[in-house]
């Protein structure tokens, strides 16, 4: 019994944390490509960048909540096939429905994401400030800048952050497309 009350509880975290983390890691993949010198092509150069960038935008707790999404999921799988062998997969089809159904929900717009990742870099750089690393410091204080013209550009708008099908067809470094390919 006592496997099938933390099956239950781990997959209600997997569904609580699912509209934030896939928030946040929609939102820094997008901002990662328009970030990007425009015309970049789809080569090894502009995916490396876009993978550190986007690590960039998620350094701290906010790569941590698609972690431990992930993780609670494993957990309640593992405990509900302990349970019984039947059981994992009805834990992971409710959850994952569940789970989508709450993103759709409460899934939040493009500009919430922004704020947790530039206020992350505001305090990231005050941290290396206090450590004398000033040219980290000023590097996140870029990016920093960079995310508030973003900011800027989408705070009244309620664009979800995009798919994966979006983000694929918008070109790099144009903030505006993805405003201007919704109105």
């Amino acid at each position: 019994m006592w496997f099938v009350v933390a099956s239950a509880l781990l997959a209600l975290v997997y569904v609580a944390l699912k509209p934030l983390g896939d928030g946040l890691t929609d939102t820094s993949a997008w901002a990662a490509k328009v970030m990007a010198p425009p015309g970049s092509g789809d080569n090894d150069t502009t995916k490396q960048y876009l993978r550190f960038a986007q690590a960039a935008l998620m350094d701290g707790w906010l790569s941590n909540v698609p972690f431990f999404n992930t993780i609670a999921m494993v957990a309640a799988l593992v405990f509900a096939a302990l349970y019984h062998w039947w059981a994992a997969l009805i834990v992971f089809v409710v959850a994952v429905f569940i789970g989508t159904s709450t993103k759709i929900i409460w899934g939040r717009s493009v500009s919430h994401y922004l704020l947790y990742m530039h206020a992350r870099l505001l305090n990231r750089a005050a941290t290396y400030r206090q450590k004398n690393d000033n040219e980290r410091a000023e590097a996140a204080e870029s990016m920093a800048n960079e995310l508030q013209q973003i900011i800027a550009v989408y705070t009244n708008a309620s664009l979800r952050p995009p798919t994966a099908k979006q983000l694929q067809a918008m070109p790099y470094g144009d903030v505006s497309f993805y405003l201007n390919a919704n109105s």
